[in-house]
């Protein structure tokens, strides 16, 4: 897309402004569940759905699909510019990266048994071949251009973008409130949460490393440092597990359960 057409929706960033210093002004807040347990609401997730809002309703006349194209762009813009600050964090805290190294590779292992969860659930609600793109991982930019690769844009490129848009839309929500629910039970340190929030997703991660370091000031560097180790190695090293184990799995799993779980009557011609 070219500047010229970015800088002609004025209109579109002005309104993503407002939405953000509305936002911003409303603060956080924390609801509390237990004694143990609270969940932090931050301005992000008010300002996704504010302008959720103002797309799907439409209260506002000149945001709709044809500003898709340039809120995409700007928004990969600035995810670049944000990892790249939460990057400076890394050096500072060079230790604590090297004494955790191996977790974080290990915690990203599960990308690839995502469908042993998620395919039987996809195939019960009705999912055909779209549930292959939908379960075999997190479905980020990584797993796209696997599926895409793979298949073309089939019916398996479709369920992969699917569950990328609905990632990029709720999946921030989540993820912001798992981690502080997890590091607030006590169960968990505020470090393997950290870890667990770089899932290869600049949004998600940066939701979470935002909870954390809402919730635990003091730690914002070592927060950061591992959020963001872990985010770049899980982006790395998820399309060597998805090719190699988690789309094999995906595939195996459907060819054997869908005969057994889907609930449509026709036959399905590349089971």
């Amino acid at each position: 897309m070219s500047y010229k057409k970015i800088l002609m929706d004025w209109k579109l960033h002005l309104t993503i402004l407002v939405c953000c210093m509305i936002s911003d002004r409303i603060g956080t807040i924390t609801i509390p569940i237990t004694e143990v347990i609270s969940v932090s609401l931050l301005p992000l997730l008010y300002s996704m759905v504010l302008v959720t809002i103002i797309y799907l309703i439409k209260p506002i006349k000149w945001v709709g699909i044809a500003q898709t194209d340039t809120a995409d762009t700007m928004l990969s813009m600035t995810c670049l510019v944000l990892m790249a600050k939460l990057g400076c964090n890394v050096g500072t805290s060079v230790e604590t990266l090297v004494d955790a190294s191996l977790p974080v590779v290990l915690s990203n292992a599960g990308d690839a048994f995502t469908c042993i969860i998620a395919m039987p659930i996809a195939l019960i609600l009705g999912m055909k071949r779209q549930a292959v793109g939908m379960t075999f991982a997190c479905s980020r930019e990584g797993g796209i251009a696997v599926i895409e690769n793979k298949y073309g844009r089939n019916e398996e490129f479709q369920g992969v973008m699917a569950m990328y848009v609905v990632g990029t839309v709720f999946g921030t929500i989540i993820v912001g409130m798992l981690a502080s629910i997890c590091s607030t039970t006590g169960i968990f340190h505020v470090y393997s949460v950290a870890i667990a929030v770089g899932i290869g997703s600049a949004a998600m991660s940066t939701a979470g490393i935002g909870t954390l370091i809402e919730l635990f000031p003091e730690m914002a560097n070592e927060i950061s440092a591992l959020a963001v180790a872990s985010n770049l190695i899980s982006s790395a090293i998820a399309v060597y597990a998805n090719v190699f184990v988690g789309l094999p799995l995906t595939e195996f799993m459907y060819k054997k359960l869908y005969p057994i779980l889907h609930r449509g009557k026709d036959d399905e011609k590349t089971a």
